[in-house]
Order: structure tokens, then sequence, then C-alpha cells
């Protein structure tokens, strides 16, 4: 009886551990699929995706390191440093295109001294920046300035980086040496047109120009994205060059044709979003490869880089339940391809720009991809925003709001920045195009479609819209030649501010982007009259 009563005891035992092997291994079995089911959905999807052309290997995207590059990019840096020390305090700020406090637009070069913009505001440099100060500086570099009209005669195209050593050490190409020699090239520039020197001038703005061809097959953001302001340089030259007495029309065909052989980068904006997710993914596997505490080291020279705060991260419950459960069982695959999916939809979008030729189409379907975007089931089981790399990248947005509601990077205002320079350039082909007639005819052309084509190849796009850029003549043989702006509407040619900002807006800030022209009869106004703030020391 009583050994009948202990084996009863020991099934009833054995029968419980049984069913509590059963309740464990079924959340087990349970996660195990879940990681079956995000591997080979995300496999299927990317095979899929691969077969219709995509990429998402960046050693097929990158080009393989150019030792003409190499040596291109130890040629510029060293130029660069034998520049005279001191004029950086010029480069890179002096504005060709000034609106004093009376609402007169000026020339920079016929200033009475070098002005700066700070932050879209005209400032008056320190007294003993003048003209005469400038021009000893660049007497001083011009060995290193010749150098550098040298190299941009023949930049080369390819990249001087390996991206999967790149990827490796967590570093990105540097791009400082690109910005002090335009930087440069643009205060010599400016220097020239002070002096009435359009001939060295235009062998200057040659020379920027060219920056736009280097590194042309770089795929990265932050090549797009010099290569653009670059390009706001030569165009910011150009205005206060056409404003100037004494072209002829040999001059004004080379500069315009340095101007039309600007690479169109309309075609590379897609690339810049495919080597993005590129970037990502990459991030994404080395996270869920890597403990916290190394994930945390990796973003804390960035952060101290640029002298911010690391935020906080260390808590409990990510450290110790849902990092472990998260790289085991759910390890990123779902979450990967929900990302994917969603850059799949803006890159649809951003392939159609060289076709429409328009921001504000770009704008408004990005906007509804963004909003038709319906978050993951169970998405607690997902980080989707990165830890410290995403809160990273919204530093480097510099206070520019963003949408909470959708999770992934917004690049909507690179692509708004690049394509407002690629349509301020074809302001100023048109307008070179303009002076050329008007050399011809002596006046401006009834349209623009006068300008074709002996003087313009076709009638220029307006990049915001997609229509033909604004042209009307006014009273007096003048003209308005403007872009509707980053808003699609037309406002007439209206310079007034697009926003209530006080603050100084410069031309090319206002509801319309309007290509300016120096009142006649105006006179240039005391250096003090640009002052909004406190003189640069």
């Amino acid at each position: 009886m009583i050994n009948l009563k202990s084996e009863g005891k020991e099934q009833l035992r054995r029968h419980r551990v049984r069913w509590l092997i059963l309740l464990l291994l079924v959340p087990v079995v349970g996660l195990v699929e879940e990681r079956l089911r995000g591997q080979s959905g995300l496999k299927s999807w990317k095979q899929e995706m691969t077969v219709g052309g995509e990429v998402f290997d960046a050693a097929q995207l990158w080009p393989p390191v150019s030792a003409k590059s190499v040596e291109f990019s130890e040629q510029l840096k060293q130029a660069t440093q034998q520049l005279a020390g001191r004029l950086g305090a010029y480069s890179g700020g002096i504005s060709a295109i000034i609106l004093d406090a009376s609402g007169q637009i000026s020339c920079g070069s016929k200033a009475p001294g070098p002005v700066r913009s700070v932050n879209h505001q005209m400032v008056a440099m320190d007294p003993t920046y003048t003209w005469q100060d400038l021009d000893k500086l660049l007497q001083q570099s011009q060995p290193a300035l010749e150098r550098l009209r040298e190299l941009m005669k023949d930049p080369p195209t390819g990249i001087n980086y390996d991206i999967l050593k790149r990827q490796q050490e967590d570093s990105m190409p540097n791009f400082v040496a690109y910005r002090i020699a335009a930087q440069a090239l643009h205060a010599s520039a400016i220097n020239h047109l002070h002096k009435g020197n359009l001939q060295d001038a235009t062998r200057d703005l040659e020379a920027i120009l060219a920056f736009g061809k280097a590194g042309d097959q770089d795929p990265t953001l932050v090549s797009l994205m010099i290569r653009s302001a670059i390009l706001g340089l030569s165009i910011d030259v150009c205005w206060d060059a056409l404003q100037a007495e004494g072209w002829t029309e040999p001059q004004m065909v080379t500069l315009q044709q340095h101007c039309l052989n600007v690479t169109n980068v309309l075609t590379q904006l897609p690339r810049t979003l495919e080597a993005e997710r590129i970037a990502r993914t990459y991030e994404l596997h080395w996270f869920r490869s890597h403990t916290d505490a190394e994930w945390v080291a990796r973003y804390r020279d960035r952060y101290a880089g640029r002298g911010w705060k690391l935020p906080d991260t260390d808590h409990l419950w990510r450290q110790g339940l849902f990092d472990p459960v998260w790289r085991l069982p759910w390890a990123g695959e779902k979450e990967e391809l929900e990302y994917l999916q969603a850059m799949q939809r803006e890159l649809t979008v951003l392939r159609e720009v060289p076709h429409t030729l328009s921001y504000v189409r770009l704008n408004e379907e990005i906007t509804a991809s963004r909003q038709g975007h319906h978050t993951a089931n169970a998405a607690w089981r997902f980080y989707t925003r990165l830890p410290l790399a995403d809160d990273f990248n919204d530093f480097i947005r510099d206070g520019q709001p963003r949408d909470a509601s959708y999770p992934y990077p917004d690049y909507s205002r690179a692509w708004l920045l690049v394509i407002k320079n690629l349509t301020l350039h074809e302001m100023v082909v048109t307008a070179i195009a303009i002076k050329r007639y008007e050399l011809k005819n002596g006046t401006a052309p009834a349209d623009l479609a006068a300008l074709v084509p002996e003087f313009l190849p076709a009638v220029p796009p307006d990049l915001m819209d997609g229509q033909p850029l604004r042209y009307r003549l006014e009273p007096g043989h003048g003209y308005t030649l403007y872009s509707v702006g980053e808003d699609g509407q037309d406002d007439g040619g209206s310079m007034v501010p697009s926003s209530d900002n006080s603050d100084y807006q410069p031309p090319w800030y206002g509801k319309d982007l309007v290509w300016p022209h120096v009142a006649t009869g105006a006179k240039t106004a005391p250096i003090a009259n640009y002052m909004q703030r406190p003189t640069l020391k």
C-alpha cells in the first residue's frame, strides 16, 4: 500500500516536471520560430529586391579605391596646409550678395570692407580686416592657390578610401581639405572682383565649379552635401561677377560653359539613400552582434568629438532583459526588414526626381509615404530607433524638427538643400545667357524661349516645381527671374522672408527664390550698416 502511494507521488512529480518542461519549451519554440520566420522573411525579400537590381552590399555600391583619387586628396591637403594661416578669417565667410539695413542689395566685392554672413545675418568684420589685408594674405598664398587651380583642372571622380575598412574602423572620409580649398578660392575670386579682374575671378570660379566632379562616384551623404555647399559658393561669386561691367562675349561663353559642365546630381540622390541604407544596416548588424557596453563605447567618441553629452542609456531592464531577448530570438531581422521596406518606398520616390524635376512633388510623395507607414505588430519587440545612433543623427540636424511618428532617419532637408542649390545654379546659367543676349541685342529678351538655342540649349527648369523658371520684363528694360521656392507657390517673385523670423534673411530665403538686382543708382552703404550683431573678433 505504501509502495503504491510512493509510486503515485513519483508519477505525479514526473508528470508535473514534464508539464513544466513543456511550459518552458513553448515560449522557447515560439521564439525560435519567430527567429526563423524573421530570417526567412528578410532573406526572401532581399533576394527578390536583388533580382530587381537593388544593392545591399557596400562593396558593390562603392567603387574600389582609386590611386589617382588618393594622390589628389593628399596633394589637395598639402596645398591647403600652405595657405596663409589668417586667410581662414576671411575664406568661407565673405558674402558677395549684401542686403544692407536699408534694404538695398549691393555687391560684396564693392563694399568698403569684406562683409560676411553668420547664420544668415550680415556682420561687419573687425576694422583691421580690410581688402588690403585680404589681398596681402592671398598674395602670400599664391603658390598654394595656383596649385589648387591646377589640381581642379582635372579632378578625379573616384574615391580615396576603402569603404569596408572604414566601416570596420567606424570612421568616415575627411572632406576638410575640400572645404578649405573651395573657401580659399571663393575669397580669392571675390578679391579679384573687388580689383575688377574678371579674368582671374573666372579662373577661380572654374576651379570652384570643378569640385562638383571631385569624388563624383562617392555615394555618401556627406560627399553629396559638401559638393552641394561648394556649388553654393560658386553661385555667390557668379552673382557678384555678373554685376560687373566689361564682360566680353567670349568671356561670357567661357563662364557659361564652366557652369553647364556641373554634374547633375539629381540622379545621385537615390544612390545616396542606397548608401545610407547600407550604412544603417551595417550599424544594425554591429549593434546586435556586440554588447551594450561596446555599443556605448563606439558612440562615446562621436559625441565627445562634437562636444555633446552622451545620452543616458544605462537602463537595467534594457541591458539585463530586453537586449538578451532581442539579440537571440528576435535579433533584429524583422526590424531590419521593416526598415528596408520603408526605405524602399522612399527610394522609389527619389528615382522619379530626375524625371519630374520637382522638389514639391518629391516632398509630397515622401510625406505621403511616411504618413502611410504603419508600426509593426507587437512593436514593443523592436528598438526601431537605434540607441545613440539616431540621437546622434538628430543632433546633426541642428535643431530641425523631426516627425516623431516616423521612426527612421529623415533626409528631407538634405534633398531640399541640394535641389535648392541646383535651382539657384539654373538661375545662374540663365542670368549668364540673358547677359549674353543683352550684349548682342542691347536689351533683355522678351521671354526665356528667346534664349534657345543660341544662348541656352533649352528653357531652364525650376527644380522646385518642375515648371520653367519664371521670368518677366520690367519697365526700364530690367527683368525679374525667379523660382517658386520650397512651397511651390508662385508669389510673383516676392523676396519677403518666408517666415516670421525677424532676423536678416538673404535673397535666397524669400517666399520665392529671386535673382537679386542691384538697385539703379544705389550707393554702397557704409560698412556699419551691415552690422546686425557684435563685430566678429
